[in-house]
Formats: C-alpha cells, structure tokens, sequence
C-alpha cells in the first residue's frame, strides 16, 4: 500500500503498519477515524511507557518509540481500540489507562455502537465497540473509557521541525 499526499509518498507499506503505524497525522487519519491528543511527555513510566499530558490536562501513559521528558507529541488513539464501562466498574491495576466522563451521544449502528465520551476534561473520543448485546449508556452516564497505552499512536507534533521528535523512518520510501 502507499499513501501520496500531492504527489509526494507520504508511507509504504503493509496494510496493517500503515494502519498501525503511520508516520504522520496525514496518514493516520487517511487511513480512518482517530482521537487526537496534543500534549507532553510528562516523566518515564516505566520500560517502554511514558506518561502523557494532554492540553486538556487529561494524563494518560503511553508506549513511543523514544521519548523524552517535555516532548511535545500528538497522541492518536483508535476509536476500537477503546472500550468504554460504567463509572467504579474496577481494573484499576490492570494496566490499562482509565480516563473519567460522560456519554455525550450513544449510537446504534447494526454490528457496532458509537459512543461520544465527553471527558473530565472537556476532550471529546469516540469509542467503537462491537454490539454484542449490551445496551447504549443514556447520555450524561458517568462512565470510564479504558485503553491500552501501546495501543496509542506517538507522533511529532504538529509544525515539529523534526529537531524534537524526527519522524519514523520508513525504508520502502526513497526521495
């Protein structure tokens, strides 16, 4: 697969890494639907895991490539790869992030439910589940939306000059 942003190639690749793995926001959002967090790394969470900041003040971890302390990223997180529960269901300590609010608009579309989550901070996501006979949470449900941080997708951010954060290097790419 390629993906050419005005006739510049912008990645190549498998289907699967380009959707996995985009280099730039250009491809992720090419490739579909994504929430998007602009903010910092705020400290080491351990191997491999960053802890993240977002301009809405919402921390979260993450799991970059590299990273280091006051780096100013994108964070991209797909909506199935979000789950969302009820407020005090649990699994605090199971490694997932956890971020508290409230369904905005539940939808339901046949195989898949929508569910628009305002969050604490005023940050909205879009969390995609697969319907298999759970009911829609009314709007205003306190709930809590989990996901995994290598799930997260650690991009330059925007305007970067590639000083900070150079973008993934992509071989099957050639000037």
């Amino acid at each position: 697969m390629i993906i050419v942003n005005r006739g510049r190639t912008e990645q190549a690749g498998p289907p699967d890494e380009v959707y996995e793995r985009p280099r730039n926001r250009f491809v992720a959002e090419f490739m579909g639907r994504t929430n998007w967090f602009s903010g910092r790394l705020t400290r080491a969470a351990g191997p491999g895991l960053w802890w993240f900041e977002s301009e809405g003040k919402t921390p979260f971890m993450v799991a970059p490539d590299a990273g280091r302390e006051g780096l100013t990223v994108q964070v991209a997180v797909r909506p199935e790869r979000m789950g969302v529960q009820p407020a005090g269901g649990g699994d605090a300590g199971d490694g997932l992030n956890h971020l508290a609010g409230r369904i905005a608009v539940g939808e339901y579309l046949g195989a898949d439910l929508h569910h628009w989550v305002r969050l604490d901070s005023g940050e909205r996501v879009l969390v995609v589940e697969k319907n298999v006979g759970q009911s829609l949470q009314p709007p205003e449900t306190p709930v809590v939306v989990r996901f995994d941080p290598r799930g997260c997708i650690v991009l330059p951010a925007a305007g970067s000059t590639g000083a900070e954060a150079p973008e993934r290097p992509d071989p099957e790419v050639r000037p």
